[in-house]
């Protein structure tokens, strides 16, 4: 019975460390699109107000 707990608990403690690098990666992944998914956003806003300026210039 001894060699099952000690094989449950090593197999919980790895299901563990397998789940946190899972959740971490996950995470740093999703961190980059959403930053570069706002970078794109910011670079849409400013082309627009550039775009403005110009055409306020021109009038």
């Amino acid at each position: 019975m001894r060699w099952i707990n000690e094989n449950l608990t090593t197999i919980i403690i790895l299901g563990v460390v397998v789940v946190g690098l899972y959740f971490w990666l996950m995470r740093k992944r999703y961190a980059d699109s959403f930053n570069a998914e706002r970078n794109r956003i910011e670079a849409e806003k400013r082309a627009r107000r550039d775009a403005a300026g110009r055409a306020n210039k021109d009038s």
